[in-house]
């Protein structure tokens, strides 16, 4: 999922562009030694995200957007399951937290929905 967010306000030129990656799909070490069976499709995917915005961050390095990458947590969702420690009406607000707070912020991030660097 992509989020655009533009902030409000006179002369607000910001803009933050933010798929939301899990920490199952660039094969960081909190993925490691946890079961992802059958999710090989779906980790390569978000693993294709990431470098995907990597390199939208070098191209666009200048044009004054944040550009981010925002792990919500293992929501309850359709594919989260039920037994997911989160709800997405308790991730969600954190998340935008974190957009609010990175608003204007250079470079492209990865953190996590407490605002806390994500290791690529």
């Amino acid at each position: 999922m992509v989020l655009s967010w533009r902030g409000s306000g006179p002369g607000c030129r910001s803009a933050v562009a933010v798929p939301l990656p899990v920490a199952a799909g660039h094969g960081s070490p909190r993925a490691a030694g946890v079961s992802f069976c059958g999710y090989e499709l779906y980790r390569a995917g978000k693993a294709a995200l990431n470098q995907l915005m990597r390199s939208y961050a070098a191209r666009h390095a200048d044009d004054g957007h944040t550009t981010l990458l925002i792990d919500p947590g293992h929501n309850q969702t359709r594919l989260g399951g039920p037994g997911a420690p989160l709800k997405p009406e308790e991730s969600a607000p954190a998340v935008v937290d974190v957009l609010e707070a990175q608003a204007g912020a250079p470079d492209l991030g990865f953190l996590d929905r407490h605002g806390d660097v994500v290791p690529w």
